[in-house]
């Protein structure tokens, strides 16, 4: 079965659901949703997204 590792991935929100303030637009923020944060799109709660700061460095 196909496994796509990685629990730390930093990226920018790029699109939001219908109950997700705009604000998020472009943050940068760190999805804590377990497995799978190496890849290029992610799907993840709006409470998962955790922002990260623009003087940490990815």
């Amino acid at each position: 079965m196909p496994c796509i590792p990685g629990y730390e991935g930093v990226g920018s929100v790029i699109n939001i659901g219908s109950r997700v303030q705009k604000s998020m637009l472009g943050r940068r923020v760190l999805p804590l949703r377990g497995d799978g944060t190496w890849q290029q799109y992610v799907t993840t709660s709006a409470s998962s997204a955790n922002e990260v700061p623009n003087f940490v460095r990815t």
